[in-house]
This record gives structure tokens, C-alpha cells and sequence, in this order.
């Protein structure tokens, strides 16, 4: 099949308004440095609910198809089968794994150009927070990003939209998030934008 002529045939199509939880999803790929396992790990999976904006991340050793195929089949398995899915038009997600999987399960996959990449801006505004937030908390050691990952996640997650007023944790799972730690001395507050969040991941490390 032609991927060429794919791309350009989904990219003309409009993109839904999403009516649900994971009704929508945005995926795309980030390169950091190498990590200190064996085999390191170089890449995160981040995927956005654009309905919750609701983020979802895997650490990857590479970005084969069967690699990112596989762990986007780990958020079918958790948060459901979305209908419709936005990528950009690199190999990793324009292959004929990803695009048998898509079609078993009833996902319209729809590829973003070079030319529009805000149209997959759901993604992209995380791609910013998380690599500064993981600059911020892995300090002198950009290996240990793995390790940190997951705290970024939650600090994201957790955070109160000044748009709708609950966090993505609480739009996806219709309930506060209730942490088994104290984290009452952090003061989270009412997060504006990528850099609000960012500066939220930094004062948490400073007083842990």
C-alpha cells in the first residue's frame, strides 16, 4: 500500500470534536538522552486523551513499529479503544503494524502534515512540559530520566486546568486524586500553562 498516498488522504480530513474519554487520542514520539539500562532506553510514547487531556506515557528502548504498535495496544488495554487517533506522518506510526491493529479494532487513524503541525497541538504542548520538567528533575544525571518519569506524569496529571477547573485526573477517572504520601506541604496551585506545571514538578523536588 501506498503510504504516501495514505498520509495525504487522511491529512485532508477534518478532526473530530471528541465526545468522551478517550473518544480522541494524540500520539507522538520524543527523543532524550540515553538511559543507563541495558539496552538504554532513548525514546518516550506520549499519548493525550483530547477530551480529559489526560496523559499517557511508555519509556522506549527505539522506535520500531512493533515497539510503539505494542505499547499503544498497552493503552487500549487500560483506557478502552479510542475512536479516532492523530499521529504525524513518521515511519513509526505509518506502517502496516500499526495500521492492521488501527483497522482490527475500528481506529481512524489521521496523520498530521509538516505543514499543519498544530493541528496534533494536544500532544505537542506535553512534549514541552515533560522534557522540561524531566530537565528540572533529573538535574546533573539526564540518564535517570526513566526514573522520573512517572512523577512528571502525576504532577501533570494532577494539576487543576484554569479552563475547566478539575485536573485530567479527575476528568478521566471522575474522582480527586487521593495520594498515599502527604503532598498537603506542596503547593500545587492552579496551573496556567506548560511552564506553571514545570515550575510545580521543580518546587516538589526542592522539598522532598
Amino acid at each position: 500500500r501506498d503510504n504516501a498516498r495514505r498520509a495525504v488522504h487522511h491529512a485532508a480530513r477534518s478532526i473530530p470534536i471528541p465526545e468522551g474519554v478517550f473518544d480522541r487520542v494524540h500520539m507522538d514520539l520524543l527523543q532524550l538522552e540515553p538511559s543507563y539500562h541495558d539496552p538504554p532506553l532513548n525514546y518516550v510514547l506520549l499519548i493525550v486523551d483530547a477530551f480529559t487531556k489526560y496523559p499517557v506515557a511508555y519509556a522506549l528502548p527505539n522506535k520500531e513499529a512493533l515497539t510503539v504498535a505494542r505499547h499503544f495496544w498497552l493503552a487500549i488495554c487500560t483506557f478502552g479503544t479510542p475512536k479516532v487517533l492523530i499521529t504525524d506522518n513518521g515511519a513509526e506510526f505509518v506502517n502496516d503494524l500499526l495500521e492492521s491493529l488501527t483497522a482490527l479494532h475500528g481506529i481512524d487513524q489521521r496523520l498530521i502534515t509538516p505543514y499543519r503541525p498544530q493541528a496534533n497541538g494536544q500532544v505537542e504542548r506535553y512534549n514541552g512540559v515533560l522534557l522540561s520538567a524531566l530537565r528540572k528533575l533529573t538535574g546533573d544525571a539526564p540518564e535517570n530520566w526513566p526514573e522520573w518519569l512517572d512523577f512528571a506524569l502525576l504532577a501533570v496529571r494532577t494539576a487543576t486546568s484554569s479552563v475547566t477547573g478539575f485536573s485530567p485526573f479527575e476528568l478521566m477517572f471522575g474522582r480527586e486524586f487521593h495520594p498515599l504520601a502527604d503532598y498537603s506541604i506542596f503547593d500545587w496551585g492552579v496551573l496556567t500553562g506548560p511552564e506553571a506545571e514545570v515550575d510545580t514538578v521543580a518546587t516538589l523536588i526542592e522539598r522532598r
